[in-house]
């Protein structure tokens, strides 16, 4: 039988599947776009199972921020090649999981793969379709959510065609500070907002290492104490935001910058792509 432009059209919305497989397929089940999406989503899950043991090292991260600018996410999706991380089809899917985690608030990203998309598939039916027409394995790795109260507000930078995306939460300023107080955690990869947030394991573990350092330079003893304070205070200024040299003025720290313009961070979240991608393959969503 005859199969218009229209139902292979319809059928490519449904499934994301190239045009000569949904023609194919209409083909093969009389024109009947049911159970043509059926068979295709069956096809999907079973090249996805096959795929499912590929390592997902390369891949993209989207934000999304909502029109208020009161809450927003950061989504990273995985696949196996930088080539596939660039592809068309590859980015509509990571958006539209994006959107769906900032409309949906999943709590975590199994929860995530059972919702639906604007198109009616769930999540999980879109990444074996993403799968099926790609020919790699994909999978959601992870998300983060931030939501602003009242008197602040979230920013957010991706870098590198989003190989690196950040979302602050910040009190006072404007947009420009806010954006640049993005980039600069882009750049200078901060692990804590301040030193109340640090760990006191971890500054106990460090503080620990620059005592065995002093003892193996025989640092003599009225400067000892003095030696390992200095070094751990340099270990914090390179590791927490607000003791870091800002990225747009290094004369001065990311505190010094804010206190002059009357703001205050009060939340970073910074995720680049495969930042644990060797320890295993991504399955489902």
């Amino acid at each position: 039988m005859k199969i218009t432009a229209a139902k292979i059209k319809e059928l490519r919305e449904r499934t994301g599947a190239g045009m000569m497989d949904c023609k194919r397929v209409l083909q093969e089940t009389g024109g009947d776009l049911k159970r043509a999406a059926d068979v295709m989503r069956a096809a999907g899950v079973a090249i996805a199972e096959r795929k499912a043991g590929r390592r997902t090292k390369e891949g993209a991260v989207t934000l999304r921020l909502d029109a208020s600018g009161g809450a927003g996410v950061l989504v990273e999706i995985g696949c196996e090649t930088d080539f596939v991380a660039r592809n068309e089809r590859f980015r509509r899917f990571l958006d539209q999981v994006g959107d769906c985690v900032l409309a949906e608030r999943p709590r975590d990203v199994a929860a995530l793969a059972s919702l639906r998309l604007p198109g009616g598939e769930t999540v999980e039916q879109a990444r074996h379709a993403a799968i099926a027409q790609l020919g790699e394995n994909v999978g959601v790795r992870r998300f983060n959510r931030l939501e602003a109260g009242r008197g602040e507000a979230l920013y957010g930078y991706v870098h590198g065609g989003g190989r690196i995306g950040v979302m602050v939460r910040m009190r006072g300023g404007d947009a420009e500070l806010g954006r640049d107080l993005a980039m600069h955690v882009c750049w200078a990869q901060p692990l804590y907002l301040n030193e109340a947030t640090v760990p006191k394991e971890r500054i106990e573990r460090e503080r620990d290492l620059f005592r065995e350092q002093a003892k193996r330079e025989d640092k003599p003893e009225q400067v000892f104490d003095r030696y390992v304070q200095g070094k751990l205070a340099k270990f914090l200024r390179g590791v927490v935001l607000d003791g870091q040299a800002f990225v747009k003025d290094t004369d001065r720290s990311v505190r010094q910058v804010l206190e002059t313009a009357g703001a205050e961070a009060l939340e970073f979240v910074r995720l680049e792509v495969g930042e644990d991608a060797g320890l295993q393959a991504d399955g489902a969503a």
